[in-house]
């Protein structure tokens, strides 16, 4: 259990910061922790033993000294090797193994010819029909005449302002191009219907409905009686008058929301003397040897409070905190 600090504790931990506080050592304006100062030269020489710094000849630190030693003398002393300069042209160049240009010699006819390229002018006959060749005036202006996407053309849906296609859906015939709506078929005892043209109905049908079978009828008057207490039916202006008088459901507590409310049901002498039997979930008791009302859960007997004691820290426990 953890205890607490009372005014007396409070008063020994006072003197135990006192007693630490006569031992400190006061500070000397402008000396550090000793006599000996650590002045702004000091503190430069140190840090050049941290950082190379090449103006300042500063130390190097082990780390730099390695990677130094592993240079070679004149490693960056680089001349790229010279060529004989040549004007814009088509050149056999080569090139040493460094990848440097060694060496370049202007491209001749007989280099050409000899990749095969032929060394006199070539000459097409105008496309026919059946052979390929160049295009001729007549078919280059026949092509102008062509706008671009020409062919390139898709059938619009239809709307009810422009003209395109239009899919046959379910439940319509076509028929030379025609298209049509069948009736609708009446529905049986052993057959389902099918969707079509409802039929017409004769003037002065207004009052009918029109029926699964195909028929345009009356529907049947059905009439209900108030309901009793052993027959279904139509509920009275009585009994609606009663049903107004209740408030909304969840104005009224469910048995279900006051079953395991608190009930004092008495008091016993000690823990030992509670009833093991015959409870029922929410019974209280007065337990008079501990003071403590214990619940019955529907299962055990639980207290609903407990008594304990503070407990303060001792002199000897704060002064432990000091050493």
């Amino acid at each position: 259990m953890a205890k607490y600090l009372d005014l007396t504790g409070l008063g020994r931990v006072l003197s135990n910061l006192l007693g630490l506080l006569g031992d400190k050592v006061d500070k000397v304006e402008g000396k550090g922790l000793s006599t000996n100062d650590y002045n702004a030269t000091d503190k430069a020489l140190v840090d050049k033993l941290a950082t190379a710094d090449a103006a300042g000849g500063a130390l190097l630190t082990t780390e730099q000294a390695n990677k130094l030693a592993g240079i070679e003398a004149n490693a960056n002393n680089y001349t790229h090797p010279t060529h004989t300069a040549h004007e814009s042209g088509l050149y056999k160049v080569t090139v040493d193994g460094s990848g440097h240009v060694s060496g370049a010699i202007e491209v001749v006819k007989s280099d050409i010819t000899g990749l095969g390229i032929p060394a006199q002018d070539t000459t097409y006959n105008e496309a026919t029909s059946s052979s390929a060749g160049l295009m001729s005036a007549t078919d280059k202006s026949k092509l102008d005449g062509v706008a671009t996407g020409a062919n390139n053309y898709t059938l619009p849906a239809a709307t009810q302002q422009d003209l395109g296609g239009v899919r046959v859906g379910s439940g319509l015939n076509v028929s030379d191009g025609t298209l049509s709506v069948p009736g609708m078929g009446a529905a049986s005892s052993a057959a389902a219907g099918t969707a079509g043209l409802v039929p017409a109905a004769a003037a002065g049908d207004q009052a009918k409905f029109l029926r699964a079978d195909g028929t345009w009828a009356e529907p049947t008057n059905t009439e209900y009686d108030a309901a009793t207490s052993s027959a279904a039916g139509l509920m009275s202006a009585t009994d609606k008058a009663k049903l107004d008088a209740f408030g909304n459901a969840d104005t009224y507590a469910l048995k279900s929301d006051i079953t395991n409310v608190y009930r004092y049901k008495g008091s016993v002498a000690t823990v030992s003397a509670l009833p093991a039997t015959g409870n029922t979930a929410g019974d209280v008791y007065d337990v008079q040897e501990r003071g403590v009302n214990y619940a019955w859960t529907g299962t055990a007997w639980d207290p609903l409070g407990e008594l304990f004691a503070l407990d303060t820290i001792t002199n000897a426990e704060i002064d432990g905190l000091f050493e």
